[in-house]
């Protein structure tokens, strides 16, 4: 049977394959022939980025390079350009991004523009005009534009799914956006805009929204609910933190408006810093889909009464807690909080001490005695040992730091199916840990990270103890150079 040769493969198949390289290798394959420079440069997306930021033009060793040299390339490409990412400059008074868009914008599904300056909405207008195909914006730090109307040029953004805004100065450039049908939107602010009021007109056009993230100094869910006309979406999923509100009780009751709105929908809900306690007693009294909720445990109600009031929420089945810090005044808040959470099955707990010391989490499989699922950022003492969550079958530790008892932890929780640490320092998991556990337990998914040695003892006890295992998933430096680990692994 005569060799085949690559290129006798079908165009189509040959264009999946080479849009799994990345852009490295993506360059290379067009420089081994002129076939499959064509087939690369027709149908595989590519990302650009021009820097004009000061800081790019001081880092520059070749003083010769130009961003602009590097446009004009460009213009004479058939590359087709998936995301475009533009730091800096002048976006609307550049000829030649002006050109760029015409001429490869039909393409780009991804646009990120960060500490740009649009001079003219009318202008970038026109650049979005030709993105047809735009699926995700990004715009941060975007400098205000000239006191002008958009007019009747809206762009006809169908695609747009997803726009990110971060300190942007004028909200009148949201206009540019109102006839996409957006489902995802994010908005995080510094300072409160002096053009609310388009902020507000842009949100109430958005009727197929179900994913808002309001953080920082936004007053606009406030400013929602003072419409006299209903909300035109329905969310699925809400976060909100750190609002600018006038701390007056006109403010706080637009607010709750807003939020009365949209409370029986919402699957997933994230409650950061300066948000009124009213907020937190619709998670329980108001927001009966609610399947996850995140939560900055500081900002929560302390007074032990508060939680008597209220009844129980058992349709949330996913905590997440944000803190970085926590100490006893706020874990006891805590404690009272997550008993009106019957039904949660995994929590997530990050990177803080306090949230993985013995006495918290200990109370934690107290007041969470159905948690099937547990998630810790950084095990960095003895904590977990004799910690017990009835129904526990994964856990999931992303940096261990300290030696763990895995023999008493393993009995303790025989219903362990899944077991996954990301990154583990010096020798402090090992082969003698995997034969206690699964000695005790029946292992089905075992996954690896960094630090750890699997050495042939370790593939023995694979074989000997885990007949069940399905998913055996080990970090390429956990793996040694020996033909005994290879016959091992067979």
């Amino acid at each position: 049977m005569s060799k085949g040769n690559i290129n006798d493969l079908p165009r189509e198949v040959l264009e999946d394959v080479f849009r799994y390289l990345d852009g490295k290798n993506m360059k290379n394959a067009t420089l081994t022939c002129k076939w499959w420079k064509e087939l690369i440069e027709f149908a595989c997306r590519w990302s650009l980025e021009l820097d004009y930021s000061d800081k790019a033009r001081f880092l520059r060793k070749d003083t010769s390079y130009d961003t602009d040299h590097k446009i004009n390339f460009i213009l004479t490409t058939k590359r087709k350009f998936g995301t475009i990412r533009i730091i800096g400059g002048h976006l609307t008074e550049h000829t030649q991004i002006q050109e760029l868009f015409r001429t490869h914008g039909f393409c780009v599904v991804k646009l990120c523009l960060l500490f740009c300056s649009i001079d003219n909405v009318v202008a970038f207008a026109e650049l979005l005009n030709a993105t047809p195909n735009l699926k995700h914006a990004v715009m941060m730090n975007v400098h205000s534009v000239r006191d002008e109307q958009l007019g009747g040029v809206s762009p006809d953004l169908k695609k747009l799914k997803t726009l990110e805004m971060s300190d942007v100065q004028d909200h009148r450039i949201f206009e540019c956006f109102k006839n996409a049908k957006l489902t995802t939107i994010k908005i995080w602010e510094e300072e409160p805009s002096q053009h609310l009021g388009a902020l507000e007109n842009f949100l109430s056009s958005q009727d197929m929204l179900t994913s808002l993230n309001v953080h920082w100094s936004c007053r606009i869910l406030a400013e929602m609910g003072k419409l006299e006309v209903p909300v035109p979406f329905r969310l699925r999923r809400l976060s909100i933190s750190d609002l600018y509100l006038r701390n007056t009780p006109i403010d706080q009751h637009h607010l709750m408006t807003f939020i009365q709105s949209q409370a029986e929908l919402l699957e997933e809900m994230e409650i950061g810093f300066g948000i009124p306690p009213l907020v937190y007693e619709y998670v329980f009294t108001r927001m009966k889909k609610l399947n996850t909720l995140k939560l900055e445990v500081g900002p929560i109600p302390h007074d032990p009464d508060f939680y008597d009031q209220l009844p129980e929420n058992g349709s949330v089945r996913a905590l997440n807690l944000l803190d970085n810090e926590l100490n006893e005044i706020k874990f006891v808040s805590l404690a009272n909080f997550v008993k009106k959470l019957p039904g949660v099955r995994s929590l997530i707990v990050p990177f803080a001490k306090f949230y993985a010391s013995k006495n918290a989490l200990i109370a934690m499989a107290q007041n969470l005695s159905h948690v099937e699922s547990l998630s810790i950022g950084t095990v960095n003492e003895n904590s977990v040992d004799f910690v017990k969550f009835p129904h526990l079958k994964t856990l999931h530790i992303q940096l261990l730091r300290v030696k763990v008892d895995w023999n008493v932890f393993s009995k303790n929780h025989p219903r362990l199916a899944e077991l996954s640490i990301e990154e583990m320092e010096k020798s402090y998991f090992t082969s003698d840990d995997i034969d206690r556990i699964t000695t005790n337990v029946d292992l089905r998914i075992i996954r690896l990270g960094a630090g750890f040695v699997a050495d042939n003892r370790f593939f023995e006890i694979i074989r000997a103890k885990c007949a069940n295992l399905n998913v055996l998933d080990l970090h390429e430096s956990c793996i040694p150079h020996g033909l005994k680990a290879i016959k091992a692994i067979e």
